[in-house]
């Protein structure tokens, strides 16, 4: 095969299911949240009770906990960042950017961070 490995970080119901159909190439299945989707849930249950073979990993044991009704979880890989690498420093310069690295979604707070860096000067 060209590919060695399908590592999928989707979180929709249809790359589970799809990746079932993948014979020739190992699929990885990254959760990063909880069992918070019903849809997700019920198709995870579903594809393991039908014995279909996936391989998922999460990013913490509380996350894989979460999954613990519906599936097995083969892995928890800790997401990598080494804190000692990225000093705390509680006092800023007034012109210091916002970073922010993730998705975009509501229970992210994105906006609430713009909200409060532009109150904060």
């Amino acid at each position: 095969a060209e590919f060695d490995l399908i590592h999928a970080h989707s979180f929709d119901w249809p790359a589970f299911a799809c990746s079932t159909l993948v014979s020739d190439i190992p699929v990885v299945h990254t959760l990063h949240l909880p069992a918070v989707a019903p849809e997700i849930n019920e198709a995870l249950r579903v594809l393991h009770q039908q014995g279909h073979p996936l391989t998922l990993v999460t990013v913490s044991h509380a996350c894989a906990a979460t999954y613990a009704s519906y599936t097995t979880i083969d892995r928890v890989i800790y997401n990598g960042l080494d804190l000692d690498a990225i000093p705390f420093n509680p006092k800023l310069p007034v012109d210091a950017p916002l970073l922010f690295a993730g998705r975009i979604a509501p229970e992210k707070g994105v906006e609430a961070a713009i909200e409060i860096a532009e109150k904060a000067g």
